[in-house]
């Protein structure tokens, strides 16, 4: 059997310091007043693509930001400018998730 890798997937992670409690808290809070996007979520909830806007959120978004320009740099993609980028958050009953777009 040959085994070969024509669509490899790079997962990037880093270790931040950042109160996730905070995080999370705010997360449910935004989540009640807010109905947020319509997805393929089961039982879950999707925020607007406004994250960045959030001021409890600006630790998170920008490392984010920072994790994004380093991915363009050692990949020689264009860097997009912050303007362009959209930061939100997807909840499901068991897990929280951070998209960066």
């Amino acid at each position: 059997m040959i085994k070969e890798a024509f669509f490899p997937t790079f997962i990037y992670a880093k270790d931040i310091n950042l109160d996730l409690n905070l995080l999370t808290n705010a997360i449910v809070e935004w989540s009640k007043k807010d109905k947020g996007l319509t997805k393929t979520n089961v039982k879950g909830w999707h925020s607007q693509t406004n994250m960045h806007t959030i001021p409890v959120f600006k630790p998170l978004v920008d490392e984010l930001y920072k994790m994004q320009h380093k991915i363009y740099e050692e990949e020689f993609l264009r860097a997009m400018s912050q303007d362009e980028d959209r930061a939100s958050v997807r909840v499901t009953p068991d897990v929280a998730s951070y998209n960066y777009a």
